[in-house]
């Protein structure tokens, strides 16, 4: 008999677009997409937002790879701390798969849930707000219920074991892997490269940074150490960019991004296209 296997596709979502973690799930389930679609194989549920956001992403509908638009992630608070998903998903399912930690109040037969890292567990200190005992409870409920926890690096699986006793063989360690056709060398025509570099007012040698700018990615920590690089060695000329999604408690890295000393050497983007990226 088939399996079926649900997935959470809440992360398709457009408020996530240009995310990593949107980024992720797009190109698992790119990949998941090739290897679908006999009878022998499993029958993969994506559950989507809506038909736009799904065809946004490049996926298509079809038989072994099916798209469900489910009208309840209209609801997305609740959706997303694990209100509803857990119930929905186990919907004529064998398994369910949640690509982010969420509380889980209704285990579903079989889940597997995708850990990056327990970074709001290990330093609690940088999460006292409501927000962070929220993410708190999270991460520690999908670690606890669910069957299969997947993450990114043997440090966060080490993390998981030794400081919260999560049994060490339901935790895969999968790397996260990377577009092989647009991140390679001559994917972009150099006069591309020139008008994008131009565009975003980069027009020196460059050190990049992509992804959020909330305190866990030390922002303010970098910007002020390139600013004292630079300072102590005038020889360095080269500019500081910084790409993605401000994210939260971003306030101290635009202050500091005020200073005379940093201003046309910090470039700050905002979320940028693959395309771009891969110049």
């Amino acid at each position: 008999m088939q399996q079926t296997i649900s997935v959470d596709g809440y992360l398709l979502s457009k408020e996530f677009r240009g995310a990593g973690i949107n980024r992720y799930l797009v190109n698992l389930l790119r990949q998941i997409e090739k290897i679908t679609g006999g009878e022998e194989g499993p029958c993969f549920r994506i559950l989507v937002p809506s038909v736009a956001e799904y065809e946004t992403s490049g996926l298509v509908h079809r038989f072994g790879f099916e798209m469900i638009v489910q009208p309840l992630m209209r609801f997305r608070r609740a959706w997303r701390y694990g209100l509803v998903n857990s119930a929905v998903g186990q919907r004529g399912s064998d398994a369910l798969f949640i690509p982010m930690p969420v509380p889980v109040y209704l285990k579903p037969k079989r889940l597997a849930v995708t850990i990056h890292d327990i970074v709001p567990l290990v330093f609690p200190e940088q999460y006292r707000s409501v927000r962070a005992r929220i993410f708190a409870h999270t991460y520690l409920s999908s670690m606890r219920r669910a069957d299969l926890i997947f993450t990114d690096s043997e440090y966060s699986k080490t993390d998981m074991v030794s400081r919260f006793g999560v049994p060490a063989e339901k935790i895969a360690v999968v790397y996260l892997g990377f577009d092989s056709q647009l991140f390679k060398p001559g994917a972009v025509d150099p006069s591309e490269r020139l008008e994008v570099l131009y565009r975003r007012a980069i027009n020196k040698p460059y050190v990049l940074h992509v992804g959020h700018g909330d305190p866990r990615k030390n922002l303010v920590r970098l910007t002020e150490a390139y600013e004292r690089l630079t300072y102590r060695r005038r020889d360095l000329d080269f500019q500081l960019v910084l790409c993605g999604h401000l994210g939260w408690g971003y306030e101290p890295l635009l202050d500091l991004l005020k200073r005379p000393s940093l201003q046309g050497k910090v470039i700050l983007t905002g979320p940028v296209p693959d395309r771009d990226l891969s110049v």
